[in-house]
């Protein structure tokens, strides 16, 4: 019974990471108005992409995690999925700014 409580978590845990790498590469392709993976050429947007990815992933995670860990309904990896790319992209854009106005 551990066994397969750990394979779904495995499988739910592999949903959300690669849910958050599919985002962060849309986010990428339609970043500049080019609708390309050019942008994956310079390592300045690979690391935000890299940012944007962690962001969105842990947020997921997050909100799996504590919000539907014990929750009993069908849409819950769903629900969390959307939440967490929500809040992750919030999260992510606050990192940005606060990062660049105290730069400046």
């Amino acid at each position: 019974m551990t066994t397969t409580n750990r394979t779904k978590d495995t499988k739910n845990l592999l949903s959300l990471l690669a849910s958050a790498i599919v985002f962060a590469l849309l986010l990428g392709f339609i970043d500049e108005g080019y609708y390309n993976f050019n942008f994956l050429k310079d390592p300045g947007s690979i690391i935000a992409l890299l940012i944007y990815g962690t962001f969105i992933f842990l947020c997921q995670y997050l909100v799996y995690g504590l919000f539907f860990k014990k929750a009993h309904f069908k849409g819950k990896l769903l629900v969390s999925i959307f939440f967490g790319i929500m809040l992750g992209l919030v999260l992510a854009l606050l990192f940005f700014f606060s990062f660049k106005y105290w730069a400046s």
